[in-house]
């Protein structure tokens, strides 16, 4: 028997972009989909690159520093769904 693994529910908090972490808000389209969607680590991405903009108080530019969090946040949730 096969068992499918579901999102039951999926919290991102994105830190070092001003003085408190961000709570990503509205990945409610994640939940009840498989572990096994492709879309998923996309929409989490993209949602969380749409509501996180780094302030200019480091080095580093904003912009580049905004496409990491799409980046990473990516990276992230298909770790997560590959340890199962």
């Amino acid at each position: 028997m096969s068992i499918l693994r579901v999102f039951f529910a999926l919290s991102v908090v994105v830190g070092v972009l001003g003085s408190k972490p961000r709570v990503v808000t509205r990945l409610d389209d994640v939940i009840g989909r498989p572990f096994s969607d492709p879309e998923v680590a996309t929409l989490v991405a993209d949602r969380t690159h749409a509501q996180c903009k780094p302030l200019d108080n480091v080095p580093y530019e904003a912009g580049y520093r905004r496409q990491m969090i799409r980046v990473f946040t990516q990276r992230a949730v298909e770790s997560l769904v590959a340890e199962g």
